[in-house]
């Protein structure tokens, strides 16, 4: 019988946690976000990381931010997986997503705000190849930092 009052209150419980968090949900109300102000989370492929495109990542963003006194990046990187872009991760302050692949027809640079949490930014740079992705990611470099600040 106590095992049975047991289960039931345990259920209770986190039933009505889930119910809790789909309300949340549905008016709206996020999150606060979790990282420091110059910290970018990256969510690309391995192949994608370990490319020129991933290089050109890096080194852009690597580069000394010119408003600091001491010689600092613009960011400090993190890298997952997409696969890995759970709850946890979409909490990020600053989400940078790489998605290399055949179903886009050209190269796109897509900026959200408060998608997951608050504040965010998220910026998503979609395209077909990782050529023309690199070009656009040099390209709009300053637009993508930008954002991020």
């Amino acid at each position: 019988m106590k095992k049975l009052l047991i289960i039931s209150f345990l259920s209770l419980i986190l039933f009505s946690c889930q119910e809790e968090k789909d309300k949340n949900k549905k008016q709206g109300i996020l999150h606060t976000s979790t990282g420091r102000t110059y910290e970018l989370l990256v969510v690309a492929k391995n192949n994608v990381w370990d490319s020129g495109l991933g290089d050109t990542v890096k080194t852009y963003i690597g580069q000394t931010a010119p408003w600091l006194f001491s010689k600092e990046p613009y960011f400090d990187i993190s890298r997952i997986e997409p696969k890995n872009f759970g709850d946890l991760y979409k909490m990020y302050r600053n989400i940078l997503i790489i998605d290399i692949d055949s179903k886009y027809k050209t190269t796109k640079l897509n900026l959200s705000t408060n998608v997951f949490a608050k504040p965010q930014k998220i910026v998503k740079l979609l395209s077909p190849d990782k050529a023309s992705a690199q070009i656009a990611f040099k390209t709009k470099f300053q637009s993508i930092i930008d954002n991020f600040q």
